[in-house]
């Protein structure tokens, strides 16, 4: 057999295991990952998100009583979840 079809045969069967390896994150989900356990990358983002209430632009947007777009803007500059997002919001409205 030629190099190049064993080479090609190698690639198509390794393949779905990189991909698989690649988008599930390695494998490393346990149950606290899962649901949400304070974790050192989301206390950094806390610390952004107590940085950023100080923003006037979401401070404008409670002020119009846009709620959504609040936590939206946190979401985007601090990398919070959804419910982190919306209790800091909550705290300040």
């Amino acid at each position: 057999m030629d190099l190049t079809y064993i080479i090609i045969a190698a690639v198509i069967i390794a393949l779905p295991f990189i991909l698989t390896r690649l988008f599930s994150g390695g494998g490393k989900k346990d149950a606290t990952t899962v649901l949400g356990a304070s974790t050192p990358r989301s206390r950094d983002a806390r610390a952004a998100a107590e940085s950023a209430l100080l923003s006037d632009e979401v401070k404008a947007l409670l002020a119009r009583g846009d709620k959504i777009a609040a936590v939206k803007l946190l979401r985007d500059h601090t990398g919070l979840g959804l419910k982190e997002a919306k209790d800091v919001i909550d705290k300040l409205g």
